[in-house]
């Protein structure tokens, strides 16, 4: 087979490594037992070796490979759609595989299921089946009344002039299907960006949530709502208007025009300076406090792709976060070892091993999930409140907040420097310290939110490096 279809093409298709290219020749799908099945399809495989190989380009790319594929399978001939077919149902059957492990790794453990209870929802095409004449067995028409896989309606609904690329559209399209939501919603977990958590919130209810819960002066809960309605004026209203238009999608991050939209519609309301960077640190951090208040609700990165390339202004956002939370781990990391340490100093020498004793609770508290209550017998202790006098949660988070405060400042004050606009450096260097605090706010707030909550998942950042740390580098003298 030798269909000349790339020749018309604009652009000249790159040489994808044999690596890159085996997704769109191999198929992922389900027995009659539900196990997985890996079929190669040779006039796939024969045709993306023949027309998708350029000796004289070492690079790859999927997007442009997609985007070719695409074109084909809407406006070639007979045989090219089913070929291009053949080849994009392939591709999406993969991501949908690691969309799931994905959810089943995050997941799983709290809501009592394996990854074989989600591929059934969402892996149900049938086995690829090739004709000499070019048909695909058996044939799918848009509105034909026959059961259509899901795979069909992400390609069906894909653009590639719209969407980054198929991988991110597909993860988008597994994390908003109905089956698949209601089957997690059964299990007690529901999953929603945290622009769409405040999209839906009210003033009242963020009012409410702050009194409550939080220890907040009426000024910072006033800040806190004002926020907000800054949030809904800008971002909430746009989402409206694109709906209106007939947009179904969900939430998307906002641009950075809506952040600075936002940080200029606040600075209006407040008369205090405000810039996108600490408007971000500020949604965030909202957010997390209102998840507290629905603790069944569970943080989703954003999969909604924005409608044409970023701009120079947002790529450099991507940057700044990528590199910015790569520092905050590293930092968390060095102080929750440094603060542990401190305190083993402070407690060697007492009677009963304390030292001992703590590090052991502290091990079966973060990196187990016990409560105060189960760890007191196994750390020969008389009850809860033994216990936390022996751990000191609050005195550990007070620590940790001192000593990543300065060093992530540092790293803060780089990055700033490295990736804002020239005229917005200075401006912005002087608002590291309320940036800083709505973080570590963030933070330890989540923490403390869910170490007083029954059946804890330790899924906040501090828990999971204490967990990291404690499980990593404290096996030897547990087990001493």
């Amino acid at each position: 087979m030798n269909p000349a279809c790339l020749s018309a093409m604009p652009s000249v298709m790159i040489r994808p490594s044999s690596s890159l290219l085996r997704p769109y020749y191999t198929q992922i799908t389900l027995t009659s037992s539900g196990a997985r099945k890996t079929q190669t399809s040779l006039p796939a495989k024969a045709f993306l070796q023949e027309n998708c190989l350029d000796a004289t380009n070492p690079f790859s790319s999927h997007k442009q490979l997609q985007q070719q594929l695409i074109a084909l399978w809407q406006t070639g001939s007979e045989t090219e759609r089913a070929i291009a077919e053949i080849c994009l149902r392939c591709y999406v059957s993969h991501q949908i595989v690691q969309v799931c492990i994905e959810l089943a790794s995050r997941f799983g453990l709290r809501g009592g299921f394996q990854l074989s209870d989600l591929l059934p929802l969402v892996l149900d095409d049938a086995p690829i089946a090739w004709n000499p004449n070019g048909l695909l067995q058996p044939p799918a028409e848009p509105d034909s009344p026959v059961y259509r896989a899901f795979a069909y309606d992400i390609l069906g609904s894909f653009d590639p002039s719209r969407n980054t690329c198929l991988s991110t559209w597909t993860k988008r399209k597994v994390f908003y299907h109905r089956e698949l939501n209601a089957f997690l919603q059964e299990r007690g977990i529901y999953l929603i960006s945290d622009w769409a958590l405040l999209n839906s919130a009210t003033t009242g209810q963020i009012r409410r949530t702050l009194a409550s819960r939080y220890a907040l002066t009426e000024a910072e809960i006033q800040q806190a709502c004002q926020l907000l309605e800054s949030y809904h004026a800008i971002y909430s209203e746009q989402l409206r208007q694109v709906r209106s238009r007939g947009y179904r999608g969900k939430c998307p991050t906002p641009t950075t025009q809506q952040l600075q939209d936002i940080a200029q519609h606040l600075q209006q309301t407040t008369g205090q300076p405000c810039f996108p960077l600490q408007v971000m640190a500020q949604l965030n951090n909202l957010a997390q406090k209102l998840r507290q208040r629905q603790p069944s609700t569970e943080p989703l990165e954003s999969v909604d792709v924005p409608a044409a390339a970023p701009d120079e202004a947002e790529q450099n956002q991507s940057a700044f976060l990528q590199h910015y939370r790569k520092a905050l781990v590293m930092v968390l990391d060095r102080a929750i070892a440094q603060v542990i340490c401190d305190r083993l100093q402070d407690l060697q020498g007492q009677r009963g091993q304390r030292d001992r004793q703590f590090l052991k609770a502290l091990h079966l508290f973060y990196a187990q999930g016990r409560s105060m209550g189960e760890i007191a017998p196994l750390v020969g202790m008389g009850g809860q409140p033994q216990v936390s006098r022996l751990l000191k949660l609050r005195e550990l988070r007070i620590h940790i907040c001192q000593q990543i405060r300065e060093r992530l400042k540092t790293q803060l004050y780089y990055l700033v420097a490295e990736y804002a606009q020239e005229r917005s450096v200075n401006v912005l260097s002087s608002q590291l310290d309320s940036i800083l605090d709505a973080e570590i706010d963030r933070l330890m707030t989540a923490d403390s939110a869910e170490a007083s909550t029954a059946n804890r998942s330790s899924q906040g950042l501090l828990a999971q490096r204490f967990r990291r740390y404690l499980e990593q580098t404290m096996t030897t003298e547990l087990a001493a």
